[in-house]
């Protein structure tokens, strides 16, 4: 597996532009997580009818069981995992003002700054969530949390906000409106004094003209949407935007709900990582984002697994991944994704 990693480096060192890219490394992360001890109650761990500590709604197990994600000692411990990633900034979850995780975000912010980490935020399809809301949550966000040293900015000049100062990084989930609704919403962005770079989901270029968003980011772990990043990496780079490709490790709901899904993409032991790494990195993009850091509904996290033999049906774990067993097999994903991290942010 090393080879193909020194293969893509090699190919790239040959065939890169003269000019060096911005390059910067994200990870999806997720903070809905209670239980008992923290939050009086489970929350996403018994969805589906599952009963935790011992089943819970995901094909793996964590290391760290069924956490609360306000114990402060699993977000240190999640944050200085994540850093050992290279990683720079964390797509944060955010479902609303009256949703847990807006309660959740200062917590998440103060901890990755202890590790000097960046917060961007990905704002949920809420209940009522309209173009004018998010307009407004931008706002909110910003106001609330723009001067925390964790807030993310960066100076991107881009066709529809040009604007070289830094500013707030927001990613728009489902971004299912009407053309007009998201250039509108763009545009009154753009001219206010909260001008943020927005970035829509979708791996359609042409959306950036149609709407003027600032760009488009990738969020699938199933279909082999690798495949067309190196199209969409130059379309965007013609029409003056930013793409933030995804990389996932796999796919698997299986367990969550209960019964077999058509959806799924198994790990391979860590070939399905590489394969889609590899096909990222040929695409030379200047971002990227690790589907997922704990998005256990889904099984696309990189968050450290353990065996549970007792379960039934059992649950699935990193052993031989990339040959390790053991706690090296727990860590796997982790290490992995700082090497091929390490690799991208050297590119030229």
């Amino acid at each position: 597996m090393l080879s193909r990693i020194l293969s893509v480096l090699a190919l790239l060192l040959i065939f890169s532009p003269a000019f060096a890219k911005e390059r910067m490394a994200f990870i999806y992360y997720y903070g809905w997580y209670g239980n008992p001890a923290y939050d009086l109650q489970w929350f996403h761990w018994q969805e589906n009818q599952h009963q935790p500590p011992w089943d819970i709604a995901s094909s793996f197990y964590p290391k760290l069981g069924a956490y609360s994600s306000r114990d402060p000692a699993v977000l240190d411990l999640h944050m200085k995992w994540i850093a050992q990633t290279n990683v720079h900034a964390l797509i944060f979850s955010w479902w609303g003002k009256k949703d847990p995780t807006n309660e959740m975000a200062e917590l998440l912010l103060n901890a990755a700054a202890n590790y000097n980490l960046k917060v961007a935020f990905l704002i949920e399809p809420y209940p009522g969530r309209t173009t004018r809301r998010i307009c407004d949550d931008i706002e909110y966000l910003t106001d609330t949390f723009g001067n925390h040293p964790a807030f993310l900015r960066i100076a991107r000049p881009t066709t529809f906000g040009p604007n070289s100062a830094e500013r707030g990084l927001f990613f728009i989930y489902d971004p299912d409106f009407s053309d007009s609704q998201l250039r509108r919403l763009s545009d009154t962005v753009h001219t206010s004094r909260y001008d943020s770079i927005l970035l829509l989901q979708s791996t359609d270029a042409g959306l950036i003209e149609r709407t003027h968003a600032d760009g488009i980011f990738a969020y699938e772990a199933v279909i082999d949407v690798m495949h067309f990043y190196k199209g969409v990496q130059v379309s965007v780079e013609k029409a003056g935007g930013v793409f933030v490709p995804c990389v996932a490790p796999g796919f698997n709901v299986n367990r969550y709900l209960g019964q077999s899904s058509p959806l799924l993409r198994r790990r391979k032991k860590g070939d399905t990582y590489d394969d889609w790494w590899e096909h990222t990195i040929a695409a030379d993009p200047e971002f990227v984002a690790v589907l997922s850091f704990n998005e256990w509904h889904e099984g696309t996290q990189i968050e450290p697994a353990i065996r549970v033999t007792k379960a039934k049906p059992p649950y699935l774990s990193y052993e031989k991944s990339y040959d390790k067993s053991g706690i090296k097999a727990q860590f796997s994903y982790l290490r992995r994704t700082a090497r091929w991290i390490k690799l991208f942010l050297q590119l030229p």
